[in-house]
């Protein structure tokens, strides 16, 4: 098996919370490999996005160490664990957060320009072609407030893979979406890891979501309860 894109060793964070600490991870090991598919599951306040946080480097743990991509994130100054997270991770959240004045194609062209490394011509190029993955070719030049939530969505799933991530975390992405759009795009993850390879790590209370994903890893009181490795579907 190869190396583990994703490596947490005695992972812990805690807060302090009127006057007392609250300890929300609790020694976390985890490794997640290339390519992989992975749920996170748990009951509220069970650790599951601040664990998700740790990963995308979004985060720092109290105790612990961090790797990324081969490199020790708890040893690099922010500067540098910002450059990694830029170049290495996608992120798609519950609320997709598109910038309402610019239109579908314009705010997945939004990380590349923010990046600066290549042209309008050559981001517009992968935009498109992106837009066209997720079924939205027909909306490209369309503002958020002319989408549907299901649409916006997959606006933001185009957005997260723009720059090529290896990793791409989403947390509750389909919590706002009726049964027909949660559907489309628990799909489009699977089809979105399966052509580009890229490694996934989703945050759920879906339970048809956390069904069709091959590694589910259950989270209770701030510790990693199962890691279950199961055949899709």
């Amino acid at each position: 098996m190869s190396d583990p894109l994703v490596s947490l060793r005695g992972v812990r964070k805690s807060y302090e919370h009127e006057g007392k600490m609250l300890d929300v991870l609790r020694g976390i090991d985890l490794d997640i490999h290339p390519g992989e598919m992975v749920c996170i599951v748990g009951p509220s306040g069970a650790g599951k996005s601040t664990l998700l946080h740790i990963i995308g480097t979004l985060d720092l743990p109290s105790a612990g160490t961090v790797r990324l991509d081969g490199q020790l994130v708890t040893a690099l100054s922010s500067t540098k664990v910002s450059a990694l997270r830029n170049r290495a991770i996608g992120f798609v959240f519950q609320f997709h957060h598109l910038l309402p004045e610019f239109t579908a194609v314009e705010n997945v062209m939004m990380p590349g320009m923010i990046q600066g490394s290549e042209t309008r011509a050559v981001l517009r190029g992968r935009a498109e072609k992106l837009l066209d993955e997720v079924g939205l070719a027909h909306r490209r030049s369309h503002r958020p407030s002319e989408l549907s939530g299901g649409e916006q969505q997959r606006v933001a799933l185009a957005r997260a893979l723009a720059l090529s991530p290896k990793l791409l975390l989403a947390d509750e992405p389909s919590g706002n979406l009726d049964t027909d759009n949660s559907q489309q795009v628990h799909t489009l993850f699977h089809e979105l890891n399966a052509r580009h390879g890229v490694t996934m790590v989703l945050v759920t209370h879906n339970p048809e979501l956390a069904r069709s994903i091959p590694r589910v890893i259950t989270m209770r009181d701030g510790n990693v309860a199962t890691d279950e490795q199961r055949a899709a579907g």
